[in-house]
């Protein structure tokens, strides 16, 4: 399912399309175009890591004029989604962008993964916690003795299944950084 939205130039997000509205309701937040438009972009990116990145593309775009594509993944506790997000000018002169998702493919998580998030019991909203187990933000492995996909790091600490659960939180594993980075040059 692909999706836009628009942010102003001080980064908040002025519209939605119909395919943003479609996805959040499919993920079980109907309400959360009306929490986000005209809401800053950075309310909803807690890393300040992540946070950084997405400015250094954004100022790229604004100063160059010029689209940055960026692969990234939003997994929900039963799917692995690998999408790319296009940044493009909107207004030159007023310094709107438009953010462009499209969806590459989907694939089931493994039974590891589902198992952790099933365990959790928590949905998106709910992963920035301090203490958390790191996600990175763009493909989604997991910081458990180095970065690895979900189901390796639960072959690696299968304690991450016990209760308390380790809640999780975002951040940017140092391969996506570089693919960011490049992107903006």
């Amino acid at each position: 399912m692909d999706s836009s939205y628009r942010i102003d130039p001080v980064d908040r997000v002025v519209s939605v399309d119909a395919g943003w509205i479609a996805f959040a309701e499919a993920n079980r937040a109907p309400g959360l175009p009306q929490r986000t438009i005209g809401r800053s972009i950075w309310m909803f990116v807690s890393n300040p890591i992540v946070r950084e990145l997405y400015r250094s593309v954004f100022r790229r775009v604004r100063t160059s004029q010029q689209r940055v594509d960026v692969p990234f993944r939003c997994d929900s506790p039963e799917v692995r989604r690998f999408m790319t997000l296009a940044v493009c000018p909107a207004d030159a002169q007023r310094g709107t962008l438009d953010c462009q998702v499209t969806l590459l493919r989907e694939e089931l998580q493994p039974a590891a993964a589902r198992a952790l998030y099933e365990a959790m019991g928590v949905g998106a909203s709910e992963w920035h916690v301090v203490n958390a187990l790191t996600v990175c933000s763009w493909c989604k492995r997991v910081e458990v003795d180095g970065w690895c996909e979900i189901d390796e790091a639960l072959e690696r600490r299968p304690t991450l299944l016990t209760k308390p659960v380790q809640p999780i939180t975002h951040g940017v594993c140092e391969s996506c950084e570089r693919i960011v980075l490049v992107a903006l040059h």
